[in-house]
């Protein structure tokens, strides 16, 4: 799957690509957006390009993805840092939050002083879905 980890200043994720046991690439998760800003999901990369498209074409309410029930992503969009949830609703983003199969990992390490960089390598020694770090977005001060 995927981990994602914000810490009220760096959003980061792992960039394991897999199905099931099967590994089968480590690459950028990242989806630039229209407006200029980005989107990283935990789930399937399909649904990730399903939600980047709605984004682009202006969120209509009417329109949403039909993206899975497991799927969850963060969004930045002007320099604010949402989660959006499975329904797809935009709620901004708190500090130490992670999501993904190793959030419960990055969100303890997060918990015990790490940075969202940290807490994603942490979380790739203990989750099997979690592997390699990439920077998402990092803003010059922390909220």
């Amino acid at each position: 799957m995927t981990t994602i980890a914000f810490d009220g200043k760096t959003l980061a994720c792992d960039m394991q690509i897999s199905y099931g046991d099967h590994v089968y690439a480590n690459r950028s998760k990242k989806v630039d957006l229209d407006c200029g800003g980005v989107l990283v999901g935990a789930g399937e990369l399909q649904d990730t390009h399903l939600v980047a498209e709605w984004i682009n074409g202006g969120r209509d309410p009417e329109r949403k993805p039909p993206v899975g029930d497991g799927y969850s992503a963060f969004v930045v969009i002007g320099g604010v840092v949402y989660e959006l949830e499975h329904k797809l609703i935009l709620i901004p983003a708190s500090p130490n939050v992670a999501t993904g199969s190793g959030w419960g990992w990055a969100t303890a390490a997060m918990d015990f002083g790490c940075n969202a960089v940290e807490a994603i390598e942490y979380a790739g020694k203990r989750d099997g879905g979690t592997s390699g770090l990439e920077i998402v977005y990092e803003r010059q001060s922390a909220i």
